[in-house]
Formats: C-alpha cells, sequence, structure tokens
C-alpha cells in the first residue's frame, strides 16, 4: 500500500486498495452465504465469534479467494483478536479487534493496518446499541489503531429485518451517544438485497475517521437455534 513518493498519489492508491478491499469482503460474505445455503458447507451458528472466525478462516485469508475474488496482488492477511492500545499506567492492551487487515506497510508502520469490526444485528435494541458502544465507540475513542483514517464495520444480520429502519434506529443511538464526535452521519453507497454499505465520517482531534458500515444478511445461513 506504499508505493510512491508522491503524497497525492499514494493517497490515489489508498483510495483504490480501501475500494478493493470494500468488495472483497462483500464477495465473501457473498460466497460464504451462498456456501451455508447451497449446503456446501454447513450452516452457521447464531454467534459472532463463530460467524467471524468461519469468514476469516475459508474466505477473508482464503489465498484462492483472495487470487479469485479480487485480491490478486495486493497480499493481505487477515489475522483475528489482535491486542491493541497498550496503556502504560497499567501494563495492559485496552482493545482487542476482531480482524485486522495488514499488508508490507506494518513493517515500516506497525499502525498501518485496516480494521474489521464485527457485530451481530437482530433488530432488538441491545444489539444495535452494541454495534455504537461497542462497536463504533471503539474506533472514535481511539481504542483501535487508523493509521490509514478509515476502517470497517461489519454487521452480521442474523434475523431477517427491515435494514433501512434498523439502520436509521442505530443512525439515532449513534447520534445520542457520540454526537460530539460526528463529522458525517451515515451516508448509503450501495444498497442490495442481500447487503448496504454506508459511511460514515468521524472527527478525532485533528484527525479524520471514516468507517465503512456493512449490513450483511446472513439469516438463511444460519442453523436453527
Amino acid at each position: 500500500m506504499s508505493g510512491f513518493k508522491s503524497k497525492k498519489m499514494n493517497l490515489i492508491l489508498r483510495e483504490s486498495n480501501f475500494q478493493l478491499l470494500q468488495n472483497y469482503i462483500i464477495k465473501c460474505c457473498t460466497k460464504m452465504n451462498d456456501d451455508c445455503k447451497e449446503g456446501i458447507r454447513n450452516k452457521l451458528f447464531n454467534h459472532e465469534d463463530k460467524i467471524k472466525n468461519r469468514l476469516i478462516e475459508f474466505y477473508l485469508d482464503n489465498k484462492e479467494n483472495q487470487m479469485s475474488l479480487g485480491l490478486p496482488n495486493l497480499e493481505m492477511k487477515f489475522d483475528p483478536e489482535i491486542s491493541e492500545s497498550y496503556d502504560v499506567s497499567t501494563d495492559q492492551f485496552i482493545g482487542r479487534t476482531d480482524i485486522r487487515i495488514s499488508n508490507k506497510d506494518i513493517f515500516h508502520n506497525r499502525n498501518l493496518y485496516y480494521i474489521i469490526e464485527c457485530k451481530r444485528i437482530n433488530g432488538n435494541a441491545k444489539l444495535n446499541k452494541a454495534y455504537v458502544t461497542e462497536g463504533i465507540a471503539r474506533f472514535v475513542e481511539e481504542k483501535y489503531y487508523s493509521g490509514y483514517g478509515r476502517n470497517f464495520m461489519l454487521a452480521f444480520e442474523v434475523k431477517k429485518l427491515n435494514r433501512k429502519e434498523n439502520i436509521d434506529k442505530i443512525k439515532r443511538i449513534q447520534y445520542y451517544e457520540l454526537r460530539t464526535y460526528i463529522s458525517e452521519e451515515f451516508l448509503y453507497i450501495e444498497d442490495k438485497e442481500d447487503y448496504s454499505i454506508l459511511s460514515g465520517k468521524y472527527n478525532l482531534g485533528q484527525e479524520k475517521l471514516e468507517l465503512r458500515h456493512i449490513f450483511y444478511d446472513f439469516s438463511e445461513a444460519l442453523t436453527i437455534n
């Protein structure tokens, strides 16, 4: 993701790579969803970590998928459960990412990587609030690094729901909980039957952060619990 001495060219390159990553995440979610529905793989448990683990092991971090689904030259590594933000006063890490996406840039600057924070969504108030207070908040309160100034939130929809209505509910929770950080409210980038992609922008002191929010419907890929 490094590559050019020109700052402008590096920004263009990062924008392109970020878009490639977004598209790749969607393609991997779609492949996992289809594999479960078609019986190619066992259906998913209604459990955040188990859905995430399956997505990483067989899809995101699978070299064959990276070659065939849009990341042939980026040499990306998708790692689960990486500790973040060391606190000198307690000798503890205060954050733990769900998925870290890194490439060779991390050898030049340890904070240059992307993060995917995963959350289950079923339409109830408790999980909607957790999406904000235990998801978005970890970025804006800087428990997670944002070396590139952009990261991902990935919502596993585990129940068929009216996505737009539920996203509106999450927006209201975000405004109530994090309004001092909000630079731009959710903006729809893509809206399909199985998923929606939105952009949210936030102020981190002098820095800006963009989160791409991906809401993906896995309701038909689950086991009956």
